[in-house]
């Protein structure tokens, strides 16, 4: 069943990508309804939540009146097991503790339809950028359990690379695996790719790998991180920006814009309680479609982003970001003006 249920989802996630906005604005409003309609009968959380300012599922009859739904915070989910919807429980779910990069971790419950249909955007990525299933795919791994470079599957060609290994094991891992793609947090490439740039010009070597792109994401990624990466391997960088909690948020195209999932969220980046302007910096609002087992509506993050009204030359109608800025607690206060992490971290990258 899940193996269908993945086919169907993906084949409808590479078609929705070429629709009109029109198209998907349609999907975005009827899955917003039934969302919100799902989780004020089945939560006892959202059931409070839209009692207090008096807002019924009736209410929400265009994209616009999700302005109408008061915005949830990770504290106010962390605080109660009401947010699980009923019906739903670790037998029926797949359950995941977000990974606490704010100190405060959250327990998540994903119906197993949701996470099938996570896993049909990442192949829609994976696709567009040319992944290919006999490519080998090593990624570095914070799952303690997991032996370097051995997959758990006989299906996969996706091996791990144990983060606590040292860097010049890790480089010692990926020489024997020779991998065509590697992946992960730019902070566990990044020393990677200098000890593999200081070992060729050390010993005179040439680059031991012959990769065909490198998969980031899990946290920010600045230009000039990205840039020395791809000088020293020789081949291009994709970002892609999601959550435990919503899954994949926006991606790359083989343009470089990054795209939102706009039939996986409705992504509203506010600026002062108003959407902000294309180039403006706002808060990142998410809320999901299709995680019917614990439900975020109008989702606070904690991120900041700017939005775009570009339009890419891939053709794909998704709406782009310009950026991601970073955690809103990392921004930093100077002369009045909020300055993001993005324009910090290049001084002192060296």
């Amino acid at each position: 069943m899940m193996i269908v249920r993945r086919l169907l989802y993906s084949g409808k996630a590479l078609k929705n990508q070429w629709k009109s906005k029109e198209s998907i604005q349609k999907l975005q409003i009827a899955r917003l309804k039934y969302m919100v309609t799902h989780a004020y009968q089945n939560t006892l959380f959202y059931h409070e939540k839209f009692k207090e300012v008096g807002l019924h599922p009736s209410d929400i009859q265009s994209l616009d009146d999700i302005k109408k739904i008061p915005l949830t915070t990770k504290d106010e989910m962390r605080k109660t097991e009401e947010v699980v919807a009923r019906g739903y429980s670790p037998q029926n779910c797949f359950v995941f503790t977000t990974s606490g990069s704010t100190g405060r971790k959250l327990k998540l419950y994903h119906s197993m339809s949701a996470f099938d249909r996570f896993m049909s955007f990442q192949f829609r990525y994976l696709y567009n950028i040319g992944m290919k299933p006999w490519y080998t795919y090593a990624y570095i791994s914070y799952d303690e359990g997991e032996k370097p470079g051995f997959s758990h599957s006989k299906f996969s060609r996706s091996v791990p690379v144990p983060s606590h290994l040292d860097t010049e094991e890790k480089v010692r891992v990926l020489e024997r695996l020779s991998p065509d793609v590697i992946g992960g947090h730019p902070c566990s490439i990044l020393p990677i790719a200098r000890a593999v740039k200081d070992k060729v010009k050390d010993k005179d070597e040439d680059d031991p790998f012959s990769l065909k792109f490198i998969l980031l994401g899990g946290e920010l990624s600045t230009k000039e991180e990205r840039k020395y990466m791809e000088a020293v391997f020789g081949c291009r960088t994709f970002d892609k920006y999601g959550s435990y909690e919503l899954g994949q948020i926006a991606c790359e195209c083989p343009e470089h814009t990054l795209h939102i999932d706009a039939d996986n969220n409705i992504i509203e980046i506010v600026k002062d309680g108003e959407d902000a302007s294309p180039g403006e910096t706002g808060e990142v609002i998410g809320t999901n479609l299709w995680n019917e087992a614990m439900p975020f509506i109008r989702y606070r993050i904690g991120d900041m982003a700017v939005p775009s009204d570009e339009v890419c030359a891939c053709g794909r109608i998704f709406p782009g970001l310009s950026s991601v800025q970073g955690r809103k607690d990392d921004f930093v206060m100077a002369g009045g003006i909020l300055i993001p992490p993005t324009r910090i971290v290049p001084v002192f990258f060296t």
